[in-house]
């Protein structure tokens, strides 16, 4: 019997693992109009003291905690981590003094301002979490904190820039929903005391999206965006490309944003647009260079600042910071968002993107896309379609290929297949 052919749109770590998962058992044709796989997943090879040096712009932390799926697969493909605390400097300029507080130690003006605070929030968190009530996914920061008497000065200069580690410098974080933040203080993946414990991938992320990608029996074609996906009179669907070419398939899947699928899809019975195109999104932009960081810090991974005339702050990501790298002559600089100028000779890549919002409304959004998964044959997996972060979007993959006949694999891993059943009822499937 002929296999069934199916398009994967998207070739960021839900599309590239969705394609691994079915390609045994379909003719798949992966579609990414990037020139390389990875989506928010980019790991630069810097060329310094005399050797490659593997360095993430985009995505860099997992945790087994978070990711138990995530380290399921590195297992599988042999791929080693290494320790990567999120230790954390915060610099605060509002009037020509230089404020600070950090997660590394005792040090800082800020941290005795706001050590009452930071201890309560803690419990606070913890509380939360483990009553893991629903109620609080519609209960944003911003209320949560005005509701329980914290100070806006804990909020704007604690609180937000510890969130830029996650959710970007220009993310509106204290309009999201509070249980995201109380899951990853309960996890000590946040922490105002103690630098959160995250791993790295040895290699870069980059490395287990190239492994993965190596072991896809089917076409991948990069460089290709989609403009139009629609159902043609022999019932096939249809993929228009924007130069030109068209493919017909037995089904699609878009691991793609909810935003970008919507510009795609066309079908009279179904109003694509008004349930997928009111996601929101964060700009990125991470720049890879090797000035020095400028301003003192201990010797903390991340440094935040903000300056008086500031609408949003500046991250860094000091990789010297970190062992494996420690031991470099040159720095290896990773800023995001930056509001002060970087030398132009000193940039050794920069790359754009956006991440989902993660709005009490956003939940809702997401609620409905289950209300069309399969319809004409099209489905959706990817992290507007699932819980937040990169485990999100990968489990997304494995809910998709259980869905579609390949049976989901680390049933024995409690953790992991107890996220697969979490991100199985979101999408609906």
């Amino acid at each position: 019997m002929d296999k069934k052919s199916v398009a994967i749109i998207g070739g960021g770590c839900s599309g590239t693992i969705l394609a691994w998962l079915l390609s045994p058992a379909y003719n798949v044709t992966l579609f990414e109009k990037e020139p390389q796989l990875g989506g928010h997943v980019f790991t630069y090879k810097a060329h310094t003291d005399n050797k490659n040096v593997p360095v993430d712009v985009g995505v860099d932390h997992i945790n087994e905690k978070l990711c138990p799926n995530i380290f399921m697969i590195l297992d599988k493909l042999h791929i080693d981590t290494f320790v990567a605390p999120l230790s954390m400097s915060v610099l605060i300029n509002q009037t020509g003094h230089l404020a600070s507080w950090s997660n590394a130690s005792n040090l800082g003006d800020l941290r005795e301002k706001f050590v009452v605070e930071f201890d309560k929030f803690h419990k606070d968190m913890t509380y939360i979490a483990a009553h893991f009530d629903p109620k609080y996914l519609k209960i944003t920061v911003i209320d949560f904190l005005k509701s329980n008497n914290y100070s806006m000065d804990f909020a704007h200069l604690a609180l937000v820039p510890l969130l830029t580690s996650y959710y970007g410098c220009e993310a509106h974080s204290l309009e999201y929903s509070i249980l995201y933040v109380a899951v990853s203080f309960d996890m000590n993946l946040l922490s105002f005391f103690t630098p959160g414990y995250w791993r790295k991938i040895s290699g870069g992320m980059g490395s287990y999206i190239q492994k993965v990608s190596e072991k896809i029996c089917g076409d991948i074609l990069l460089n290709s965006s989609v403009t139009e996906v629609t159902k043609n009179s022999k019932e096939k669907l249809e993929i228009f490309l924007d130069d030109g070419k068209r493919f017909e398939f037995d089904e699609v899947v878009f691991a793609t944003s909810a935003k970008d699928a919507s510009n795609c899809l066309n079908f009279s019975d179904i109003d694509y647009k008004g349930l997928l195109g009111n996601f929101g999104y964060v700009p990125i932009e991470a720049i890879l260079h090797t000035n020095e960081y400028k301003y003192k810090v201990n010797g903390e991974y991340f440094a935040f600042y903000q300056g008086k005339n500031d609408t949003h702050g500046t991250l860094t990501r000091i990789n010297r910071n970190l062992y494996p790298y420690e031991k470099l002559k040159t720095p290896l600089n990773v800023t995001f968002n930056s509001t002060e100028t970087i030398d132009e000779d000193k940039i050794l890549c920069k790359k754009q993107w956006s991440l989902q919002t993660l709005r009490p409304i956003d939940g809702l959004f997401r609620s409905k896309i289950r209300d069309i998964q399969g319809k004409h044959g099209i489905w959706f997996c990817g992290t507007d379609t699932s819980v937040t972060g990169h485990e999100g979007a990968v489990v997304s993959a494995f809910v998709m290929a259980d869905k579609l006949g390949v049976p989901y694999e680390f049933r024995e891993n409690k953790a992991a297949f107890a996220q697969f059943n979490t991100v199985k009822f979101i999408m609906g499937i």
